[in-house]
């Protein structure tokens, strides 16, 4: 199930557990629209967020052990995500990339020197660096400029991963850099605040000692 932290919680409930809130915001976000269609996304969405809440047992109810959580459960949920990306694509993007991180991160536990907050984080580079690509469309010097400072604040992040560059791979690095992806550059990029909350992900990982 992924090595777990002093606190009792693995790599991939941790994230398994935001994309469960994020979930259940995105289904009242949808339900709130009137729409017939989206208020049936957003209960389904709602739904399953709990229904994964449930899952995950994060609080060590007793009553909850014997519900099933493997990486079958993450790869089921990754696939439903992924499914609704196809009709609500803004909407779901955010839970499916950190879905299918935290099913990655499920299969790959058994390796020690793998770091988990590393996926997340470079998950979000390669966001911010497909958002800040498309700025370069638009022609507009502000989103051009813009759109430079993402790939270089992604690039910074990527680079950062590796030992051999002298780009220090820490917690105020992932940060400030996410913050800024999530505050600021989400004005910009078409998924709006994803990458930065992908990014900030990574931190709250890295919080966890992955």
């Amino acid at each position: 199930m992924g090595e777990r932290t002093r606190v009792g919680i693995s790599a991939d409930r941790i994230i398994a557990l935001i994309v469960a809130l994020i979930m259940v915001g995105t289904g009242f976000e949808l339900i709130l629209t009137g729409d017939w269609l989206n208020v049936l996304i957003g209960i389904i969405s709602m739904v399953l967020g709990v229904l994964l809440i449930l899952l995950l047992n994060v609080f060590k109810v007793e009553a909850l052990d014997k519900l099933p959580y493997g990486v079958w459960v993450l790869a089921l949920f990754s696939v439903i995500l992924v499914l609704l990306c196809l009709l609500w694509l803004n909407s779901f993007i955010l839970a499916a990339i950190l879905m299918i991180c935290a099913t990655l991160i499920n299969v790959l536990s058994e390796k020690q020197s793998y770091a988990p907050s590393k996926l997340v984080v470079l998950a979000g580079a390669g966001l911010a660096i497909y958002e800040s690509a498309l700025l370069f469309l638009s022609q507009d010097i502000v989103n051009i400029v813009f759109g430079i400072i993402g790939i270089i604040l992604a690039v910074m992040l990527i680079l950062s991963l590796s030992k051999k560059i002298n780009i220090p791979y820490a917690w105020w690095v992932v940060l400030i850099i996410g913050a800024i992806f999530y505050a600021i550059m989400s004005n910009f990029f078409g998924f709006g605040d994803a990458c930065g909350i992908i990014v900030l992900t990574g931190f709250i990982l890295i919080v966890f000692a992955y």
